[in-house]
């Protein structure tokens, strides 16, 4: 069983994918989603990458007198090496990055959620984070942000590790693959609704078989049903309600 207070979820944005590129901004949550690190970080061996800037928005006036990688290097080192597991989202990425850019740490047991959601539901294609997050319904609203990425990974983690994500694909996606759901959902324009609402199901379950406990307990008890039904209504339809208002990603 996963112990997701032992688990980090990493995620990093960079000058680019050579070798010789770094590490230029760091996101790292716990299994709840907490914050531990997100931060911008000054790379050492560039001052210009226009091709990736393009794209995550970050560039040399956003870094320059941060930290390097090699200030931060024993809170981090630490960090990552305290962890019982490291998730990310094309995690080797993550971590060979960090490496080059000058972080040194032990090995680690790594989770790679792309790969684990390409292997187990779409057919070995991989999809990009935006994509998958989109299709399981969290509102994934700014891509390439390490901190939003990082929780994006972290909700489709949540779902491949407690199983949820083979119920959705199977009674929600219809055994379709999620690349062609995504299509779908773009012809369609709209977010994949059913994919939120078997989630809103894994969560109303339990709540309706204790709302149906209450219910029996008060009847036993009164021999009254009207009574029954009142005091269940009471305490449970608040938070029914509460569940299917929730909207992806909220």
């Amino acid at each position: 069983m996963i112990d997701l207070s032992k688990t980090i979820v990493l995620d990093t944005e960079t000058t680019g994918t050579r070798k010789d590129d770094e590490v230029i901004s760091l996101a790292i949550v716990d299994g709840f989603g907490e914050r531990i690190f997100y931060d911008r970080i000054m790379p050492t061996r560039h001052t210009s990458w226009p091709e990736a800037e393009a794209i995550n928005g970050i560039g040399w006036q956003d870094v320059q007198g941060k930290w390097t990688i090699g200030q931060l290097a024993p809170y981090l080192a630490a960090l990552i090496e305290q962890a019982d597991l490291v998730v990310g989202y094309n995690v080797t990425f993550d971590l060979r990055m960090l490496r080059q850019s000058g972080l040194d740490f032990k090995w680690v047991e790594a989770y790679d959620v792309m790969r684990e959601l390409a292997d187990e539901h779409n057919d070995g294609k991989w999809l990009k984070l935006e994509e998958a997050a989109t299709v399981f319904g969290y509102r994934h609203e700014r891509a390439h942000d390490a901190l939003e990425d990082a929780r994006a990974t972290l909700y489709l983690f949540w779902l491949l590790s407690g199983g949820h994500a083979r119920f959705m694909r199977d009674t929600c996606l219809l055994g379709v693959p999620v690349e062609e759901a995504l299509r779908r959902q773009q012809r369609e324009g709209r977010v994949e609704r059913g994919c939120l609402g078997a989630t809103k199901a894994i969560l109303l379950m339990p709540l309706l078989a204790v709302c149906l406990g209450i219910w029996w307990a008060v009847d036993a008890i009164s021999g009254n049903v009207v009574l029954a039904s009142l005091i269940a209504g009471a305490l449970c339809v608040p938070a029914v309600g509460a569940i299917l208002a929730t909207k992806p990603g909220g």
